[in-house]
């Protein structure tokens, strides 16, 4: 690790020690074993907070300036992953955004005059594109940093729309104005930050109309469910990127929806996030003119390199995470949930 922050590891050998971490995350386990683990994993989440450590998530990604992202993202900031269709090329990032939304768009069945509600609407990438494709409809978008609500609130008047409101609030806290419902709810990796699934969406249940629905976007693992933690050289993710954060399984969230029902379940290749990542990866080396002073008005000067370093190993390791096993291991899952009438 300390040979890492310094900055000098050529990429090969770095993405060959992220592939043998993942490796030893993925030793084979005796099948009742591992279910027993998986229940007792869901138990746990049960027992917990909606979220937690809901600050260190705005350290680590969400209070950076958004001029930071600027260079690294496509042009509509989506800090998700993006889809990168057969017709996309791979430095094509701002296609392969759009092409997520139009996935989104359509797997929500949203449309014009819904009242809209988005948790977790990071720099604004789905709330703009909806406030723009649906002119009639009133969306609400929440977020838990300021600085993403004021980036938002600052390109909807630039733009002209006067149908989305966004609101600062830890998911802990929100409730939507009194009496208010929601036609849709949807949620764009927003879930890995959150713990208590069963409150959340029996939450959401109550926040949507009769016969509304409930989308839902977020990276998981195959078959496993895990905390990312936080003590030990090799848990450096959880530390400085993900505290408080929960790599979710495939079927994670059906042993928490109740009473919302499954309609409808999909996985999204991991190979799509890999690429999303490689194109930022390569978008932050080619810009580092202009985020290394940035990097040292929030870290500090003198940790500049070490925070080069782990912004780097991030995308590499999310990357090589995505890719492994073709991505079929690790990929993007979406849901789609109804109240029933």
């Amino acid at each position: 690790i300390y040979v890492f922050e310094l900055n000098v590891l050529p990429d090969i050998i770095t993405r060959w020690g992220m592939r043998r971490l993942l490796e030893t995350n993925l030793v084979s386990m005796d099948v009742e074993n591992e279910r027993e683990q998986f229940m007792n994993f869901v138990k746990n989440l049960k027992s917990l907070p909606i979220a937690i450590n809901t600050e260190s998530a705005n350290e680590q990604h969400y209070e950076l300036p958004p001029e930071f992202f600027f260079p690294i993202m496509g042009k509509r900031l989506k800090y998700s992953c993006c889809l990168f269709n057969s017709s996309v090329g791979n430095d094509d990032l701002d296609q392969a955004e759009v092409e997520a939304l139009r996935q989104v768009e359509e797997r929500a069945k949203l449309e014009d005059g819904l009242d809209i509600l988005e948790l977790g609407c990071g720099w604004g990438s789905l709330s703009l594109w909806m406030a723009e494709r649906f002119p009639k409809s009133r969306i609400t978008a929440v977020s838990n940093s300021n600085p993403q609500r004021e980036h938002i609130e600052s390109k909807a008047k630039e733009r002209g729309f006067t149908n989305l409101k966004v609101i600062t609030c830890d998911m802990n806290d929100f409730k939507p104005a009194s009496g208010a419902q929601f036609d849709r709810v949807v949620s764009v990796e927003m879930f890995e930050h959150m713990k208590n699934y069963e409150r959340l969406m029996g939450y959401i249940h109550g926040w949507l109309r009769p016969g509304g629905l409930l989308f839902v976007h977020i990276f998981v693992h195959r078959s496993r469910a895990y905390h990312f933690e936080t003590t030990g050289d090799d848990n450096w993710m959880g530390k400085y990127f993900f505290t408080g954060g929960t790599m979710p399984s495939d079927h994670l969230l059906l042993y928490m929806a109740h009473p919302l029902r499954i309609v409808r379940h999909w996985a999204v290749n991991g190979a799509h996030y890999s690429k999303t990542l490689e194109a930022w990866l390569r978008r932050m080396d080619n810009n580092m003119g202009v985020l290394r002073p940035m990097l040292a008005r929030v870290y500090g000067a003198g940790e500049v390199v070490r925070w080069t370093a782990r912004w780097r190993g991030f995308f590499l390791a999310c990357s090589e995470m995505f890719r492994y096993g073709g991505g079929n291991e690790w990929y993007i899952a979406h849901y789609l949930f109804d109240k029933p009438c």
